[in-house]
């Protein structure tokens, strides 16, 4: 069966909040916060900001992150979902992974709203 929903239903379904599926985790989250966030802070080596957007980068020089300032969408590199996916244990990395980059985001840019995060791949 498929649903048809407005624009305006689907931004709020995909804003970043906890959704029915994943709300249960929010405490396992609150208790590996602060092992989690730390670690990924420290991927992050350097940064590229413009008038539009804010990139973040690991030690090497690849881009890790991307954030959209207008629209307040936050972008992760798809590598990251295959380590980490793999690396720890179900279902962490798959309930959590955009709340802790998020978190990670705001520790180096707290004046900027997070309203959604993705993987893609970046070229």
């Amino acid at each position: 069966m498929k649903y048809i929903i407005t624009e305006s239903q689907h931004k709020l379904i995909t804003e970043l909040e906890r959704t029915w599926r994943n709300v249960e985790y929010t405490e396992q989250y609150e208790k590996l916060k602060h092992k989690l966030v730390p670690y990924f802070e420290k991927l992050v080596d350097s940064y590229d900001e413009s008038e539009f957007r804010i990139g973040l980068f690991d030690s090497e020089g690849k881009l890790m992150m991307l954030y959209i300032k207008q629209s307040g969408e936050l972008y992760y590199s798809r590598h990251l979902d295959n380590m980490y996916g793999d690396a720890f244990p179900h279902p962490i990395w798959q309930v959590h992974g955009d709340f802790i980059l998020s978190d990670v985001f705001n520790i180096y840019f707290p004046d900027y709203e997070v309203k959604s995060v993705k993987s893609v791949t970046f070229s």
